[in-house]
C-alpha cells in the first residue's frame, strides 16, 4: 500500500481529502518559483539621470553613470557596473533606479 498526504485546512476534525504522496511531491515540483525583484528604490527619469550618480538595474545590478549623452527620448548613458563593467543604455529602455 502506498502512503498518503492528508489536506486539509485545519477547520475540520478529520481530513476529507487525501491524495498519494507521490502526486503530492509532484505537485510541490511544480510549483513555480517567484524570482524576487530587489526593491532597491525609485525607477528614474531620464532627466534624472548624470555623471557621477549610483544606479541598480535589475539585471546587471549597481553601477555608477560615467557618460551621458543625448536629450529626452534619445538620451543614453554608460555604465560602469560592479560586475558586469561598461554597458551603454538607453534611458528610455534601462529601467535604472536610484538607490
Amino acid at each position: 500500500m502506498g502512503r498518503n498526504i492528508c489536506i486539509s485546512d485545519g477547520n475540520e476534525a478529520t481530513p476529507s481529502h487525501f491524495i498519494p504522496f507521490t502526486e503530492a511531491i509532484q505537485q510541490k515540483r511544480h510549483v513555480p518559483e517567484q524570482k524576487q525583484k530587489q526593491n532597491v528604490g525609485k525607477e528614474a527619469r531620464a532627466d534624472q539621470i548624470y555623471v557621477g550618480l549610483r544606479v541598480y538595474h535589475d539585471k546587471f545590478g549597481y553601477g555608477k553613470v560615467i557618460q551621458t549623452d543625448g536629450e529626452g527620448l534619445d538620451k543614453k548613458a554608460i555604465v560602469t557596473f560592479d560586475t558586469m563593467g561598461n554597458k551603454t543604455l538607453l534611458l528610455k529602455f534601462a529601467k535604472l533606479v536610484i538607490p
